[in-house]
């Protein structure tokens, strides 16, 4: 990986392997029942993925693919950064697949 700055915002079609760590999943599992199994096993996500979290550790992390709305946050070590993670649902109607995340930066700086 070749990426030298830090990034904010990532936007990835599949989830991160372990995502599901960070959270209570009983939402989850209620709206997904097939998910259940793969969240008991960890196999939930995509190990490469997982990998690029660890080492970007964006402020935000945007995903898809499993057509569901899920937030979590990631805890980078105990004194790094999180990363706030949003899976969002299929653009359909009565779906959860839009939300609004504003950042304000310092054009200062």
């Amino acid at each position: 990986m070749q990426i030298e700055e830090k990034i904010d915002i990532n936007i990835s079609h599949d989830w991160p392997l372990g995502i599901t760590e960070h959270k209570n999943c009983k939402e989850l599992i209620r709206q997904k029942l097939f998910f259940d199994r793969e969240i008991r096993e960890k196999s939930l996500g995509r190990k490469p993925v997982a990998e690029l979290l660890e080492k970007l550790k964006p402020a935000y992390w945007f995903s898809e693919n499993l057509h569901c709305k899920f937030p979590a946050i990631a805890q980078h070590g105990e004194d790094g950064p999180i990363t706030k993670f949003l899976a969002l649902d299929k653009c359909l109607p009565g779906c959860k697949f839009l939300q609004i995340a504003l950042k304000y930066y310092n054009a200062f700086k």
